[in-house]
């Protein structure tokens, strides 16, 4: 889930990450596969077509999305070998016969640069869960799992969230990364201490740039900025203003700003000068800015991550089609955007059926939450708890938070691929910066159980069994529910189904008792390897471990 966080440069060649979000649910790799080709197809043309400016051609795009949609994501066999002639393509692009190219070169995929800028993605906002683009009795049943076992009546929580949401600008916001910040309170050093040039950062240089970020992206809207979020009398800001020197400068003006901060911010426009690429802020998507006077209490109620909600099996299955065409085409993962998140129904008074959980898209169709950016020191934090007759992912103000403030919550996302973690540079410039919004997960050690002890064969092995006797034990029911598995996930599954998945979770206890012991052992031989020539008796004394 993201959310908000587009740092893609607009591609002149096509990229397979961006056309995976096209992808329907019910298409098959295939159909995947053909699709993308259009896509490229229509990119290449694009930027080979002689004669024609590229600007144009840009605002064709919207056009040539429609008419892919309409004939090229096609169904029938005989579309597959050629999905658009060059009359066709001639017609998406509504240009001279004459500057269409005899052969479309191949599409070469490039990779998204982090900080650059890209539009954000248009979105319909809603105010409750939806039906996922899937059968409709799937949609259904995962509905209906969130609401409460013995809940009657319509769900209405619309003017609750509303009353926040008026308080919430939505705007084009830019970032740091961990690189700019140590920078900044490196150039005013001199001025502040170490405490105090975090405290320029966070609460003066960020804020300043964000309002004029405000200032540039809400221009012309009837939005009624509340005075805290404006600039300075008499500053005009254009688009090519949004840097860290321009919000300094409006620092010095600003009478409210105590005197050594004023200070510090003159040293840092003058060493800006200098150096400006050592103080690059880069675009980080959409944000959302807090525009409540009062602002927002610790613990206050904010909303709910609503989206399309999905039944797991559902959203692995478009997850791994996803994967498999980026595979197809050969395109290396590109920068995450997260607008997913878990939602999990806890075993409790209201809901009486056992653990399950839910996946809620907002990518399409999602509140304005769904919009918050990232950030290493958020101000808040989400919870899956009942609320007005079902289950949500609330949002709470995890502290106090004051006009003028982004709306951000730590992603809490981890990744397998170094490749990824690395283009995922986080842009919230607080002290506490990971540097990345995905964390790296080695999986190496955690799968070695798997790949040794549960292989396709054996996995293979045990539905066997319970097919060949599919009786169900009360050792297997006990397995079941020390798990947490009842009514909820198992449902309807005949018996042969409730014991295979009571022999799987019989291996994924083992598991987990083997990890516990050998990610121990490991973690105490690597402290030992790097402390052997300590001559300290308690690390001697741990090295057998």
């Amino acid at each position: 889930m993201a959310g908000g966080q587009q740092r893609q440069k607009r591609a002149r060649k096509p990229n397979a990450a961006a056309y995976i979000g096209y992808v329907e649910d019910d298409e098959d790799i295939g159909s995947c596969s053909t699709s993308f080709n259009v896509y490229s197809d229509l990119r290449s043309m694009s930027a080979n077509v002689s004669g024609v400016p590229s600007g144009s051609i840009m605002k064709k795009f919207e056009q040539i999305e429609k008419f892919q949609e309409a004939q090229a994501i096609s169904k029938k066999e005989e579309d597959v070998g050629n999905p658009l002639s060059e009359e066709e393509l001639q017609k998406a692009l509504s240009i001279d016969s004459n500057q269409i190219p005899v052969q479309l070169a191949p599409a070469q995929l490039t990779d998204a640069k982090p900080g650059s800028k890209t539009k954000a993605s248009p979105y319909e906002r809603v105010w409750d869960y939806v039906p996922a683009q899937i059968s409709e009795s799937e949609a259904d049943m995962a509905l209906g799992k969130i609401r409460y076992q013995d809940s009657q009546g319509p769900l209405d929580t619309t003017a609750e969230i509303k009353n926040v949401e008026d308080h919430l600008l939505e705007v084009e916001l830019k970032g740091i990364d961990a690189y700019t910040r140590e920078q900044v309170c490196e150039a005013v050093s001199g001025t502040l201490s170490a405490e105090d040039a975090f405290r320029f950062v966070e609460k003066y240089l960020l804020p300043a740039l964000h309002r004029r970020a405000l200032s540039v992206g809400l221009k012309g809207s009837k939005k009624v900025l509340n005075p805290c979020l404006r600039v300075p009398r008499g500053v005009s800001v254009t688009p090519a203003g949004l840097t860290l020197q321009g919000a300094a400068a409006d620092i010095l003006v600003d009478k409210g700003i105590p005197p050594q901060f004023q200070e510090a911010a003159e040293k840092f426009v003058a060493k800006a000068k200098d150096n400006p690429a050592d103080f690059r802020c880069h675009a980080k998507g959409v944000g959302l800015i807090c525009n409540a006077a009062a602002g927002f209490e610790k613990d206050q109620y904010l909303g709910e991550y609503l989206g399309e909600v999905y039944p797991p099996w559902r959203w692995c299955e478009r997850e791994a089609a996803g994967l498999a065409v980026k595979k197809e085409v050969n395109a290396k993962s590109n920068i995450p955007i997260f607008y997913n998140m878990l939602l999990e129904l806890p075993e409790s008074s209201e809901n009486s059926k056992g653990y399950d959980v839910l996946w809620v898209d907002a990518k399409h169709r999602g509140s304005l939450l769904t919009r918050a950016s990232h950030s290493c020191d958020p101000n808040v934090y989400t919870e899956s708890k009942p609320r007005g007759g079902r289950f949500a992912v609330s949002l709470f103000a995890k502290r106090p938070i004051h006009c003028g403030e982004e709306i951000v919550y730590d992603y809490h996302c981890r990744t397998d691929s170094k490749y990824e973690m690395e283009k995922s540079i986080c842009l919230c410039g607080t002290r506490l910066c990971r540097g990345s919004y995905v964390s790296y997960y080695n999986t190496e050690l955690v799968e070695t159980m798997v790949n040794d002890k549960h292989t396709t064969a054996h996995a293979t092995a045990l539905l066997l069994r319970a097919c060949e006797d599919p009786t169900v034990e009360s050792s297997h029911m006990e397995i079941l529910r020390r798990n947490r598995l009842e009514d909820s996930v198992l449902g309807d599954l005949p018996p042969w189904g409730k014991k295979f998945a009571a022999l799987v979770l019989e291996f994924v206890e083992a598991e987990r008792e083997w990890l516990i012991e050998n990610l121990t052992g490991h973690i105490f031989v690597d402290v030992a390897d790097k402390d052997a020539d300590s001559p300290t008796p308690s690390k001697a004394a741990a090295a057998p471990m």
